[in-house]
């Protein structure tokens, strides 16, 4: 063997003669070989004054001193053009295309760094450490890319760009950052939901959209309009629709769907408006007995409007202020029973951390979903905060929330509660948003509804003498003195109601006003189904074409 079997330089042979001549002939073909750099692949003829040392990639069809020498390497090496053989897989630097070529299947191409196939491309590039294109790679951002942009481009239909991860608890995501700093984020993140989040400063992140992976349902955590995330009816207690006045235990206070506990006698409510500007309205309890007791308030959530949460961990939020220094205790409670009916005497069964039952409810058919406090300093606002504070069973009816003072507290102490959240997921929203005025009103009309404005409390008079009518007032006229005329409820009840009539310029209860005779007359009245609610008026001194005034109440809380 003369040559070397892969540059094909010739050997120095033991009996040669002139041993320098073949050691040259060597040294010049590495020269010309070794870190390839050639000044053209596109020349068919060499150039006019060429330089010694310059090497070029003979184009096809070459003419001149390159004749049939078209895809070889041409090196102007003292005085003459020499040529190489060039053999698969050798790179070439090019340098007036700023580019590498390769050789392939006999044929100089642009090296694409791993295309199809074909000439010119290298069809691996595999488990590379990491790779940097105009920037430093490491070992966490293994392709790391400083460009004015980048172009996933179609080969085919259509492009999908991938981003895979190993199980459901992974993140797969795409995160943007200011300065290196998460700002927002997209993808799946800690379980298999679609979700988008924010940052201020790429350590605090609020949820802004989240899709549910089963159902496609779009869920907005940081707001409340397009899903009932919060399950809290009336949650500042902006609504009072049957009116403010002494709650003994167990009875409503006036605030739409809020109950209030005591220990003994009653506490007095009333409505705070432009607390601060993040909690505009929040609901004020009173502890009106001259006996020091615990006090609070419980909503409970009907099991049609809660079935969704079963099995599934439920997070809760509220803001509180108390005239004294104390400790707060909330609970979330399911109730297995098919009963409505509860006692509400939750601050005499709380004893060292747990409940007794049998004063809780009626039986012991209840489970305790969680449980918390929140320590208050005197009149300064907090909040409650309480992420996964457990998981709501199969077999839950109805649920409730309570919230009372630790402690037994002197007369004339305040409790103010507002902004409070309960729902889904293993977060409350750090930021609470008001549900729209109108959506909750109506969601409150299912469980007690009016004719009165909303602000008005049953029984408010307008005045005895006719004109009009009063505002908000059922009116209807006579065709006979035997009247039944129906109301339709402003939302289909949550069971058949209850139902009160008034008269407008009295007051009185069971009375209607007949404006043209200027009197109260005795009126009767009933639920039919859910939907609506008959007036029946029979009385000699009411005539044909006679206006009557009445307003109704319809209460199917539970």
């Amino acid at each position: 063997m003369n040559d070397t079997p892969n540059l094909e330089l010739p050997y120095i042979l033991a009996s040669q003669a002139q041993k320098h001549v073949t050691h040259n002939e060597a040294i010049r073909a590495l020269d010309c070989l070794v870190q390839l750099s050639v000044e053209s692949r596109s020349l068919t003829a060499p150039p006019a004054s060429p330089v010694d040392g310059n090497r070029y990639l003979v184009a096809v069809a070459a003419t001149g001193d390159w004749t049939s020498q078209s895809e070889k390497i041409a090196a102007f090496q003292d005085g003459a053009w020499a040529f190489y053989e060039p053999k698969e897989g050798w790179i070439a630097w090019v340098a007036d295309d700023h580019e590498l070529a390769v050789y392939s299947a006999g044929a100089w191409a642009a090296f694409s760094g791993g295309g199809t196939g074909g000439s010119g491309d290298i069809t691996e590039l595999d488990d590379l450490d990491h790779v940097g294109v105009n920037a430093a790679a490491d070992s966490t951002n293994r392709l790391s890319l400083k460009s004015p942009a980048s172009l996933f481009d179609n080969e085919g239909a259509g492009h999908q760009q991938k981003i895979n991860k190993h199980a459901a608890a992974d993140t797969a995501s795409v995160l943007y950052q200011t300065n290196y700093s998460g700002r927002a984020e997209i993808g799946l993140a800690g379980d298999d939901d679609f979700h988008f989040k924010v940052s201020a400063d790429g350590s605090a992140w609020h949820e802004a959209i989240k899709i549910d992976r089963a159902s496609g349902r779009v869920d907005l955590p940081a707001t409340n309009l397009l899903s009932p995330r919060n399950r809290v009816l009336n949650p500042m207690g902006q609504l009072a629709q049957a009116g403010l006045a002494s709650a003994a235990d167990g009875s409503y206070t006036g605030f739409d769907q809020w109950y209030a506990l005591t220990q003994s006698g009653a506490i007095t409510p009333s409505q705070l408006a432009d607390v601060e500007n993040g909690t505009p309205v929040m609901m004020r309890l009173t502890q009106a007995q001259a006996t020091a007791q615990r006090f609070g308030i419980v909503q409970p959530f009907e099991k049609t409007a809660v079935r969704d949460l079963r099995g599934k961990a439920i997070s809760v939020r509220f803001r509180a202020r108390m005239s004294a220094s104390t400790t707060l205790r909330w609970a979330v409670v399911e109730w297995t029973s098919t009963a409505d009916s509860i006692t509400k005497d939750i601050v005499n069964s709380w004893t060292n951390g747990t409940f007794t039952p049998g004063n809780f409810f009626l039986s012991s058919n209840l489970t305790v979903v969680g449980t918390g406090s929140l320590t208050l300093t005197a009149n300064t606002l907090a909040d409650c905060i309480s992420n996964t504070i457990g998981t709501v069973s199969g077999s839950m009816n109805n649920l409730y929330l309570f919230i009372w003072t630790d402690s037994a507290q002197a007369q004339s102490v305040t409790l103010d509660i507002g902004n409070v959240w309960l729902g889904a997921g293993a977060a409350a929203p750090a930021v609470f948003d008001p549900p729209p005025p109108q959506s909750d009103l109506v969601n409150c009309q299912r469980y007690y509804a009016k004719t009165y404005p909303v602000s008005d409390a049953p029984g408010t008079v307008y005045g005895a003498t006719g004109g009009g009518g009063p505002p908000g007032g059922f009116v209807w006229v006579t065709v006979n003195y035997a009247e039944v005329v129906d109301w339709l409820f402003p939302a289909a009840m949550r069971a058949i109601p209850s139902v009160s009539l008034y008269s407008p310029y009295t007051g009185a209860s069971s009375k209607a006003r007949v404006q043209n005779a200027g009197i109260d007359v005795a009126a009767n009245t009933s639920a039919i189904g859910i939907l609506h609610v008959y007036v029946q008026v029979n009385n000699v001194s009411v005539s044909a074409n006679d206006i009557i005034y009445a307003h109704i109440t319809a209460d199917a809380r539970l």
